[in-house]
C-alpha cells in the first residue's frame, strides 16, 4: 500500500494514534481496576480481623456481664441468710440475758 497524499498519512498516523490511546485506556482501567480489587481485598482482611475480634470481645462482654448478674444475685441471697442468722442469734442473745438476768435475780428474791 502505498501513501501519496499527506492526508492518507495524516489519516493513517491519527488511526494508529487512536488505536494505541483505545489501547492504552483499556490497560489503565485494567491497572487500576487491579490496584483498587487489590487494596479492596487487604481491606476485607482487615475488617475479618477486627469483626472477629469485635464479636469475640462482644461474647466475652455478654458472658460477663452474666457472670456479674450471677454473682450480684448470690450476694444478694447471702446478704439475706447472713440478716436470717444475725436475727436468729441477736434473739437467742436476748433470751440468754433474760434467763442470766432471771437467774441471777432469782437468788436475791
Amino acid at each position: 500500500m502505498k501513501l501519496n497524499t499527506p492526508s492518507e498519512r495524516f489519516f493513517l498516523f491519527m488511526a494508529i494514534t487512536m488505536m494505541f490511546a483505545y489501547g492504552y485506556q483499556h490497560y489503565f482501567n485494567y491497572r487500576t481496576d487491579r490496584l483498587i480489587n487489590n487494596e479492596i481485598e487487604a481491606h476485607n482482611v482487615i475488617i475479618v480481623k477486627h469483626n472477629n475480634r469485635a464479636t469475640k470481645l462482644q461474647k466475652e462482654n455478654s458472658e460477663l456481664k452474666r457472670d456479674i448478674a450471677h454473682t450480684k444475685s448470690e450476694n444478694e441471697s447471702l446478704i439475706e441468710q447472713i440478716d436470717h442468722v444475725a436475727g436468729y442469734y441477736q434473739i437467742q442473745v436476748i433470751k440468754l440475758k433474760d434467763e442470766i438476768i432471771d437467774l441471777k435475780y432469782k437468788d436475791k428474791k
